[in-house]
């Protein structure tokens, strides 16, 4: 059961990837949202871990510590409920893509 839902979930996210690229202005409206949702802890986050970490070593200031508000172990960018909540432009992409290209092909009778 497990794997077919992480079979379902890559799918989706297969889908909604494609559909992005189809549609340039969703994508630059998602990043937007992202950005003022998430902040620019997100975007070095989307940047790659790594990046961030080396970025985060070589910073002396003090400054790194305050940046990595929603970072987890390694780096990682970790975004809050709350902020999972606001992200509606988001949702919205992810359930048109849903919509669009099922998951679960509908079983009629």
């Amino acid at each position: 059961m497990l794997l077919l839902r992480c079979v379902c979930l890559l799918q989706a996210l297969s889908w909604t990837f494609y559909l992005l690229m189809q549609h340039p202005e969703v994508e630059q409206k998602l990043l937007q949202e992202i950005h003022e949702v998430l902040g620019p802890a997100a975007t070095q986050a989307a940047a790659g871990a790594a990046d961030a970490a080396a970025a985060d070593a070589s910073r002396t200031d003090g400054a790194a510590a305050a940046d990595s508000g929603n970072r987890g172990d390694g780096g990682v960018f970790r975004p809050s409920y709350d902020q999972l909540r606001r992200l509606r432009y988001a949702r919205a992409v992810f359930m048109e893509a849903l919509r669009l290209y099922p998951s679960v092909p509908e079983v009629g009778g």
